[in-house]
């Protein structure tokens, strides 16, 4: 990384990896694009894995996926995939600021997951949620790097089609649960965490009616205050879309 400019991690340096293994009786799988994109799609629904992967001095992004036959299992049968991103920045990139507020996802983003129902470390950390029997929905990511301190409230999460709000919970630093650790949120950061306990998303299997996170195929609307620095107010609103329900 040194010989390519990156000053040992000087800039900063991250690296995420998602793993899936697959059976089908038929020898029927998705193409590999179609599982890396379910992948990568599954990793910016877990916060502390989208912030890193949204670095604002990040200046360069690669992503590869690779196939393989898990270990004692039929090749036909059986397929693993492991998908490896890593984003860095180098000295063009360090000093850069970005003006404005920036979200994940923001206007027009379509095909997010439904649901989280895992991710290390723990976004829910001492609210007694237990990610995998009451997962919650895709969560919005607010950064702000131009700002030294941000301030969110009045937050409306809603469910356009069926012209419902959705509870949310508000991760910032004032309420993280990880602060004085590596994890900390920085003050110009915040997470919106849709509370989806009441939606009944799931659409197929034994959990049918249960909580599968937001529904699937849906537009919703996200709008927010934001005070900046304690001096200036601003409003943000988008929508995004979700796809098909994950489970």
């Amino acid at each position: 990384m040194i010989n390519a400019d990156y000053g040992n991690s000087q800039y900063g340096v991250t690296e995420k990896i998602a793993q899936s293994v697959y059976y089908s009786s038929a020898g029927n799988f998705l193409s590999t694009e179609a599982v890396a994109s379910s992948m990568a799609k599954s990793l910016l629904s877990a916060p502390y894995h989208l912030r890193s992967l949204m670095l604002p001095t990040s200046g360069v992004v690669g992503t590869g996926v690779v196939t393989y036959t898990p270990s004692s299992k039929n090749a036909a049968n059986n397929k693993g995939y492991v998908l490896v991103s890593n984003a860095a920045g180098t000295k063009t990139t360090a000093n850069k600021t970005l003006e404005g507020v920036f979200t994940y996802p923001c206007q027009d983003v379509s095909g997010t997951v439904t649901a989280l129902y895992n991710e290390t470390p723990n976004p829910v950390r001492g609210s007694g949620r237990n990610l995998r029997t009451d997962p919650i929905g895709q969560p919005v990511y607010i950064n702000m790097p131009s700002a030294d301190k941000v301030k969110v409230s009045n937050v409306k999460f809603r469910d356009v089609q069926r012209n419902i709000d959705v509870p949310i919970q508000l991760l910032d630093s004032d309420n993280d649960p990880y602060k004085g650790t590596n994890y900390a949120l920085p003050t110009n950061e915040a997470f919106i965490l849709p509370l989806t306990d009441a939606l009944k998303s799931c659409e197929s299997g034994s959990n049918k009616g249960g909580n599968c996170g937001l529904y699937g195929n849906s537009k919703y609307k996200v709008s927010f205050d934001i005070l900046v620095d304690d001096k200036v107010l601003e409003q943000q609103s988008f929508t995004f879309t979700t796809g098909k329900v994950n489970y």
